[in-house]
């Protein structure tokens, strides 16, 4: 299996961002949001590592607000311009 490291600046995306791109994943495969709030501190862990897992789960989904990844039940879809929008990869 490969794997991509990739480094998300602090300036650039909020907590809310990532969870709200955890949740878009999770939605897709019918994630249960206990599991999907185990999984957001493990793979985001410098930005949750204060944060309580009971939290994370009751705000998974935000759409109050403006963030640069808002909830997308379609997401899977949309991948290629989140890409060009969050990393900067062009993929044209």
């Amino acid at each position: 299996m490969n794997g991509v490291s990739v480094k998300i600046e602090k300036n650039k995306l909020k907590q809310t961002d990532l969870k709200n791109f955890v949740w878009n994943i999770g939605y897709q495969y019918k994630i249960d949001s206990e599991v999907l709030a185990m999984f957001v501190p493990n793979l985001f862990h410098s930005w949750f590592k204060n944060t309580e897992r009971e939290s994370i789960r009751k705000t998974l989904r935000n759409t109050n607000g403006k963030y640069s990844i808002d909830i997308d039940e379609d997401i899977i879809e949309h991948l290629p311009m989140l890409e060009e929008k969050v990393l900067g990869i062009n993929c044209k």
